[in-house]
């Protein structure tokens, strides 16, 4: 990604699973990012959800989607 590039939330979930899914778009050419919101959550006080959230360039964003939604399919239930 480069400074020009807009960005896209692309998943979110918790540490583990965001850097997963981090590295399987690493492995399929797609730069992508970790941003932890936890904190910003904690200071405004808002309700935990899933802190760590992947961001991709938005000319990726289709291609990574079909990634993450692949690796969502495969997960088994919870």
């Amino acid at each position: 990604m480069t400074e020009h590039d807009g960005i896209k939330k692309v998943f979110s979930g918790s540490n583990t699973n965001a850097g997963y899914v981090k590295e399987i778009l690493k492995e399929s050419g797609i730069g992508a990012m970790v941003k932890n919101t936890l904190r910003e959550g904690m200071i405004a006080d808002w309700e935990a959800g899933a802190p760590f959230v992947v961001f991709v360039a938005e000319h990726d964003f289709e291609k990574a989607q079909k990634i993450v939604d692949d690796y969502k399919g495969s997960k088994p239930a919870d």
